[in-house]
């Protein structure tokens, strides 16, 4: 199944959808009616969204939340239960992923003008154990955490537009990271978003990275059997 954000019509409202990607119609999982939310991340057991409050980049807050996704439609229809709080403060809070064993998220916290990757217990993963518990990871600052397929390590963007990575054990009752390594430099800007999407689950150190940057008139461009072309690389 995907999810997305639909922005509403005559027949359906403003909110939260999934879809099988196999076809079959929309699904409403919640009904935004008013209170904008988007998608950040799917846990990996397929129980809850995670989900982020208000206008991203254009409000001075945004929470991030929990959504459970019921066996059965509620009264309205809607598959999406009462959202859980996270984090909810008074400052920006998104780039929110949850780990690959389901027991921690990371996060982007922006205060004061600047950004660090703080990562805290996911409390769905915990039986509801308090959610308080931040560590801020990232070293001066960082932004647009990801795990890596095996949960090893954590990628984030350094404040000087550098790819971190660190090493973490998500198994024990705290988060216990290493010492980061400066991979390599990205080519971001503050104009735009170049998120990086870890791609290989036997460790090696591939990377997508998602270009924000628009116009009204960019093509839309599809690019197949894309891994291929990695390989290619790799033997020249």
């Amino acid at each position: 199944r995907i999810a997305f954000r639909w922005r509403g019509d005559d027949d359906r409202p403003d909110g939260i959808y999934t879809k099988r990607i196999d076809g079959g119609p929309e699904q409403l999982m919640r009904d935004n009616q008013g209170d904008l939310m988007h998608l950040s991340d799917w846990t990996p057991d397929g129980r809850f969204l995670i989900t982020i409050s208000g206008t991203l980049l254009q409000t001075e807050t945004n929470n991030i939340y929990a959504m459970p996704i019921l066996d059965s439609p509620g009264p309205d229809g809607a598959i999406g239960g009462e959202l859980i709080p996270l984090v909810v403060d008074d400052s920006v809070n998104r780039h929110a992923r949850i780990s690959p064993d389901g027991r921690w998220l990371a996060f982007t916290k922006s205060k004061d003008g600047r950004d660090e990757v703080r990562v805290l217990p996911f409390a769905p993963g915990w039986n509801g154990q308090p959610r308080d518990t931040q560590r801020i990871v990232s070293n001066n600052g960082g932004r647009l955490p990801r795990w890596s397929h095996d949960g090893s390590r954590l990628y984030y963007i350094s404040s000087e537009g550098v790819l971190i990575e660190l090493p973490c054990n998500t198994s024990g009752e705290t988060f216990e990271y290493g010492t980061p390594q400066a991979l390599f430099q990205t080519p971001w800007d503050n104009g735009r978003s170049f998120e990086p999407l870890p791609l290989r689950e036997d460790g090696a150190r591939h990377f997508l990275f998602m270009d924000s940057d628009s116009s009204a008139s960019a093509p839309i461009s599809v690019l197949f059997n894309w891994e291929s072309l990695l390989e290619q690389e790799d033997r020249k």
